[in-house]
């Protein structure tokens, strides 16, 4: 049966520990000094020589630390015990003054130690993850197995264990911890009134504002609002790091008044369109109008091409869609006028003006701040006009149907 040595045990050789002459040599350095992105693993071996049982299942603890720090985020490295440190690592209750020896030396801010015994045919184990700046315990796990394969599932499982415990207690204690430093702001969007909470901070210049200090803490959250005349207000909520790297606020949405741009599509490959709206509600309901030029040809020996004129008026609204969102999607209806002309010269009659009207059309779109990709289906109905070509029909690309599609570019003012 398994035997749990209690993690308590391990706080009880914290309180323990003497500053051991040996490593008082060595000395220490503040967390300010340590590099916190850095975990150091030192492995202790007792009892056996390093070519024994022991070490064979010290390196299987020392792998599996190294592999679960590593996918915590920290840059691990093993380092051999030399000297003045390795004379006290036979005992647990220097594990403390060990850590800040290490990390003092490798700049490493994590120190683990892996330790490891046989007694008889059992193996036992214990990893305890150390902040070096202050030789206190984050983390431990300590466990006995019978010393055979059953035993390798069990370390790994120790090691995930003291990696888990340890990130828990790092994370409560920089939960507590107050910032140091006045919150710069970087933005775009110059005379943008910034807020944090409900608290006014000022306004970008230059691109950059420096908050007044408040001790927000460490790993915390913080709401800030971005206002601008004729600019949407954002509010984004944005995480407080220890290292005082500015905040980098997204850019604000302009409210439209008006959008221009082009668009290309089927059932006019040879040609273009030209589009203009008109906001009354800027970014909800919008007025459109839309010319398109375009050539049928096929291109075959005496074919003569067909010239289309297409004047599209309608409009369109975002139903349930926030004003200020990177994707929306509208639905509208629209009329149009298509114009037609024969340039053979033997066509009677060479003109032609249908009439079409659209009940419903739909645009998907991907807004930036000032441009919109837009993607658009459009189903048109030609009343069969007297003085035009087309028959009173649903309009088809080809015989396969209202596949009127069509993608471009709108730039917003």
């Amino acid at each position: 049966m398994h035997s749990r040595n209690h993690v308590a045990l391990g706080l009880s050789a914290c309180l323990l520990a003497a500053v051991t002459p040996a490593l008082a040599d060595e000395g220490s350095v503040g967390a300010e000094a340590l590099d916190s992105s850095r975990a150091i693993v030192v492995s202790v071996v007792e009892g056996e020589e390093a070519s024994g049982m022991t070490a064979r299942f010290a390196e299987t603890l020392v792998s599996a630390l190294v592999r679960e720090t590593e996918a915590a985020g920290f840059q691990t490295a093993r380092e051999p015990l030399e000297g003045a440190q390795a004379s006290v690592a036979g005992s647990e209750a220097a594990e403390p003054d060990l850590s800040r020896a290490v990390a003092s030396s490798s700049g490493a801010r994590w120190v683990i130690v892996a330790r490891s015994r046989v007694e008889g045919s059992r193996i036992l184990w214990r990893a305890s993850f150390y902040d070096g700046a202050s030789g206190g315990l984050m983390g431990a796990d300590a466990f006995s197995a019978y010393a055979g394969l059953s035993a390798l599932s069990l370390i790994e499982g120790s090691a995930k264990k003291t990696v888990q415990s340890a990130m828990l207690t790092i994370s409560e204690a920089e939960s507590t911890t107050p910032i140091d430093y006045r919150i710069e702001l970087k933005s775009s969007d110059d005379g943008a009134a910034v807020s944090i909470g409900d608290v006014l901070m000022g306004e970008i210049a230059d691109g950059s504002l420096e908050a007044p200090y408040f001790p927000f803490v460490v790993g915390g959250t913080v709401a800030i609002e971005s206002r601008k005349e004729g600019y949407w207000p954002r509010r984004q909520v944005m995480n407080i790091a220890a290292d005082g790297k500015p905040i980098v606020l997204k850019p604000l949405f302009r409210k439209t008044k008006i959008a221009f741009g082009g668009n290309y599509g089927t059932g006019r490959m040879l040609g273009l369109a030209g589009s203009f709206r008109w906001y009354p509600l800027s970014d909800l309901i919008y007025l459109r109008a839309e010319d398109s030029l375009w050539a049928a040809y096929d291109f075959s020996a005496g074919a003569r091409p067909v010239l289309h004129d297409e004047l599209r008026i309608g409009a369109g609204a975002y139903p349930l869609f926030d004003p200020a969102a990177k994707f929306r999607a509208s639905v509208g209806l629209c009329a149009s006028v298509i114009g037609t002309f024969l340039t053979s010269a033997d066509a009677r009659p060479r003109f032609g003006l249908d009439v079409c009207v659209e009940p419903l059309f739909l645009t998907l779109e991907w807004h930036g701040p000032t441009w919109a990709i837009v993607f658009e289906s459009r189903f048109p109905y030609s009343v069969g006009a007297s003085t035009g070509f087309l028959p009173r029909e649903w309009l088809s690309v080809n015989n396969s149907g209202p596949i009127f599609f069509s993608v471009g570019i709108l730039f917003k003012r």
